[in-house]
């Protein structure tokens, strides 16, 4: 029908060149505004009337759904795209016909009542809104290398590794009820372990004398191995202790005998790491993605606020359940 539409116009255009040409030899030129313009008109009433026509001639009928000629290009132009002209008509029209047949039935059914149906075609509007208007705005957001530069010379405290230090222990314990001589007892075992370890090897922990020498259930299997200490990290060690630690300063050191509230204690540095500072080619992908999401939460609520000032929001906030679960045994409402 488009062809015998399109077929039409070019013939009229046809007869209105040839018409033309006849009545400027003999009526001038106002006679020929006037026969033009009234062929315009002509044609143009055509055009809607054929228009109109498409719009409201029948293809089907579906129970009480009607599906036109119009419904049907519609369709034809959505499924098939530019293989229009490979599409069968009429298998189609009864693939639509079937759709909407559904469609009919499940309404019979009363499916379009349920929660589930509502919420689903809600999130579909809500998506196909996201889609058209916030979208692209994300799709437009840049970050430069400049702003990820700035970020981390202004930022270098998130970069940071913190230092830590390794070390094996032997402890004794005692409290203040116990006697000065069996503190002098532990101090000079810790004595005796101390001049063992030192001839052993600086990469060594104390191996088999946190086994004969100390008390400390955690360690003393595994050669009084501490594992990893953060410098900055908090710790329930004594301040006798970790004062005791700073003064360690190379591999392999033993510390004197430290005497703490607890006990005393034997201290040997394993291993230390060194503060250090990410390099900004190590954290650019972290960087970006942190200024991405950060520039993407902004936009999005910038669209919500927008969406939420088109419409007039009143909350009853004094209407609220203290707890949900003073709701939820109330089957009727709905939970969208």
């Amino acid at each position: 029908m488009n062809d015998l539409l399109i077929t039409s116009i070019g013939i009229n255009r046809i007869k209105i060149g040839t018409l033309k040409s006849m009545v400027k030899r003999q009526y001038g030129q106002l006679a020929i505004s006037f026969i033009v313009g009234g062929l315009a008109v002509f044609i143009g009433q055509k055009l809607i009337s054929d228009t109109e026509l498409i719009s409201a001639t029948l293809v089907a009928e579906v129970g009480d759904y009607k599906i036109t000629l119009s419904d049907f290009q519609r369709q034809l132009k959505f499924r098939a795209g530019e293989y229009r002209s490979k599409i069968d008509p009429s298998l189609l029209l009864e693939e639509i016909i079937q759709e909407r047949a559904m469609l009919n039935y499940a309404k019979q059914q009363h499916l379009t009542d349920s929660p589930d149906y509502q919420k689903s075609i809600n999130g579909i509007l809500i998506g196909k809104l996201k889609s058209l208007e916030l979208q692209p705005k994300l799709d437009d957001i840049t970050i430069s290398t400049e702003l990820i530069e700035q970020y981390y010379q202004q930022n270098k405290a998130e970069f940071i590794t913190q230092g830590r230090s390794k070390y094996a222990i032997l402890f004794l314990s005692h409290n203040k009820s116990n006697s000065q001589s069996l503190i002098d007892v532990n101090e000079q075992k810790l004595k005796e372990a101390r001049t063992i370890a030192i001839k052993q090897p600086t990469n060594q922990n104390f191996g088999k004398l946190a086994v004969t020498y100390s008390e400390h259930q955690t360690t003393r299997y595994r050669g009084g191995e501490l594992g990893w200490l953060l410098q900055e990290q908090k710790s329930t060690y004594p301040v006798e202790f970790l004062a005791a630690t700073k003064q360690l300063i190379q591999r392999g050191q033993i510390s004197p005998i430290v005497q703490t509230p607890k006990g005393l204690y034997l201290i040997k540095l394993l291993n230390r790491l060194p503060v250090k500072i990410k390099s900004l080619s190590k954290v650019k992908n972290k960087i970006y993605y942190q200024l991405m999401l950060a520039e993407q939460s902004k936009i999005t609520a910038g669209f919500e606020q927008k969406i939420l000032a088109t419409n007039k929001v009143v909350r009853y906030l004094d209407n609220l359940p203290e707890q949900l679960s003073s709701i939820e045994k109330d089957s009727s409402v709905p939970t969208m």
